[in-house]
């Protein structure tokens, strides 16, 4: 009986623990967010707002690091989403130069892709990783190949038109045995 007794009392005290306002949370984390006893994104969500007025894309990325590994950032997955633009903003015009390329484009796929590639590669100089603060994505290995082999990169980009006009212009050049 007395076995019984401390079985229910831990059910109950871990429900006591889980609640907050009527409402039973799945996790301790997400219980201690919503008890006010970790920082929200907010504070996190104006800093890096304020910030990416005025530097790169490269430097609001260093700063995105260091929230994550030296404070409590609840949510760090929110975090990203609100401001991957600005983490990323830099790195279309940094493709372009490192490929010698001004035409280049890269998807907004690609380009959240390499910002997270880019957080990753900060957090591994510093002994971390993203999958440290889950739930914030990772990057796509397969989709870091395409993006980061400019001979793939410089294939997919071309025009159509163009190659149309190459095409007939080439095969009037063509004689009867290489048609």
């Amino acid at each position: 009986m007395r076995i019984l007794l401390q079985i229910v009392r831990g059910a109950i005290c871990y429900e006591d623990l889980s609640s907050v306002n009527g409402t039973l949370h799945s996790t301790f984390k997400e219980t201690c967010l919503a008890r006010g006893l970790l920082d929200d994104t907010n504070e996190w969500d104006e800093a890096l707002t304020e910030v990416s007025a005025w530097v790169t894309g490269a430097e609001v990325r260093g700063m995105f690091c260091s929230m994550l590994m030296f404070s409590e950032v609840g949510q760090p997955d929110q975090l990203w989403e609100a401001h991957w633009e600005d983490l990323t903003d830099d790195l279309p015009r940094r493709l372009q130069r490192e490929q010698r390329n001004s035409q280049l484009e890269i998807s907004i796929k690609q380009r959240r892709n390499l910002g997270l590639y880019e957080l990753e590669l900060i957090l591994n100089k510093n002994g971390r990783s993203l999958r440290d603060y889950p739930p914030i994505p990772l990057p796509s290995s397969r989709m870091l190949q395409q993006t980061g082999n400019r001979l793939i990169r410089e294939q997919l980009v071309y025009d159509i038109s163009i190659e149309n006009d190459n095409l007939d212009l080439y095969l009037r050049t063509l004689n009867q045995d290489q048609m």
